[in-house]
């Protein structure tokens, strides 16, 4: 086997993708866990001081999600070029930073609206969440499930060290100091890591998973179908459906979990400390499901998260006290929902090929947008209309129940790669 002439990532000692999942993984740590996780921190400072409700902040987290996840299909094809990565993720961060430290001056909800919502959601059109998504798959076949574990532990990570980072610096700089101290982090983490996202492996002289092809050897061509066949694919939107219903925790949660734990008798440290409980899981998550997509395959590890959701959902539900138990739940949350965030974005390429994932994603990710946007601002209004978060959580666990339903009406993939 030879290396590439010209590409160094073909001559390196390990193989480059892993390269481009650590690159994942530290903007996904920067993006995701101090722009979305480190935000519940600031909710109840915030709210005391400036007189707001809690849908003043999620509302802004559900635009921010619904401007990202319609953006994507302007850019999402660009995610099949060969620098598209690169640039997309460079603009993201960038954006990001800025984004961060206008918030540290917001006075009114429509400040907070328009700096966080509107300009984050601008920035999360290129968010590492949706990138990887896109080329890691296109990097690993065999090893995929631990692959894209790791590629987005960042955001796990995030959830489980930001949060207290945050509540240590909104108590040293005060709520405004924390935002700018982020945004200046991002700018310094993220941006410069954006150079190391290569599209796929076949442009560096590798094939997927660490081979190298020999020296004039032809190379079998990137498999999938097309990003309108897939429209037009019944399977698809069951897909859509079952990852979409799967989804609705996967922000709602999270950024809900400081105040829903204040209201169950939790301090604003312990409730940090519940999201970081949260966060240890989710990152513990990301290899359990990955792991078990090697065992059971992708549509088997899905069902089976699913259920084990429907359970905790119900779990959390009913229990109404005690320290332990809702840590052990917090924990269990984590470990759900860090899981689909490893299981969905290999349930495309399982069932239609790696070749056009960037398109494929700005053309679906819109739909599975709305079931994330859906989420904080579902448990929010509940909470703000009956003072519990009860039907909410009760609206979670049906989603998760659904989700197992459509995915045994999907049948099993018909792809390897």
């Amino acid at each position: 086997m030879s290396a590439a002439p010209g590409h160094w990532e073909a001559r390196l000692p390990f193989y480059y993708g892993w390269t481009v999942v650590g690159a994942c993984f530290v903007t996904h740590f920067v993006q995701v866990g101090i722009q979305l996780w480190a935000l519940s921190v600031f909710v109840g400072p915030m709210t005391g001081e400036l007189g707001w409700e809690r849908s003043d902040i999620y509302g802004a987290v559900t635009v921010r999600t619904l401007i990202a996840a319609f953006g994507l299909p302007l850019v999402g094809r660009y995610l099949d070029r060969r620098n598209g990565a690169v640039v997309l993720s460079a603009f993201a961060s960038t954006v990001g930073a800025v984004s961060l430290l206008l918030t540290a001056h917001v006075s009114e909800p429509a400040h907070f609206m328009l700096v966080y919502g509107v300009l984050g959601g601008v920035a999360n059109v290129g968010q590492t969440t949706v990138i990887a998504a896109a080329i890691v798959p296109k990097w690993f076949v065999r090893r995929r499930g631990i692959a894209m574990a790791v590629g987005t532990t960042g955001g796990g990570a995030g959830a489980l060290v930001l949060p207290l980072v945050a509540a240590a610096l909104v108590g040293a700089l005060g709520w405004r100091g924390a935002w700018s101290a982020f945004g200046i982090s991002t700018a310094v983490l993220a941006v410069p890591l954006a150079v190391l996202l290569k599209r796929q492996p076949e442009d560096v002289g590798l094939e997927p998973d660490g081979a190298r092809t020999a020296a004039g050897a032809p190379r079998a061509p990137v498999d999938g179908v097309s990003a309108g066949q897939a429209a037009r694919m019944p399977v698809t939107w069951l897909l859509v459906s079952a990852v979409g219903l799967a989804s609705l925790a996967s922000v709602g949660l999270p950024a809900n979990m400081v105040p829903l734990m204040a209201d169950r008798g939790f301090s604003q440290t312990g409730g940090a400390l519940a999201l970081s409980v949260y966060g240890l899981m989710s990152v513990t998550g990301r290899y359990v499901w990955g792991y078990a997509v090697a065992r059971l395959g992708v549509r088997g590890a899905f069902m089976a998260l699913v259920t084990f959701a429907t359970v905790v959902m119900l779990s959390l539900l009913l229990v109404r006290a005690g320290t332990a138990p809702l840590l052990v739940l917090a924990g269990a949350s984590g470990l759900a929902i860090g899981g689909m965030i490893v299981l969905a974005p290999l349930v495309w390429p399982a069932y239609l090929g790696r070749a056009h994932l960037g398109a494929i994603h700005g053309f679906l990710y819109p739909i599975n947008a709305i079931s994330l946007a859906a989420g904080p601002v579902l448990l929010s209004e509940v909470f703000d209309r009956t003072g519990s978060y009860d039907w909410g959580i009760g609206a979670l666990a049906a989603a998760y129940a659904l989700a197992l339903g459509v995915m045994a009406l999907a049948g099993p993939p018909r792809r390897s790669t």
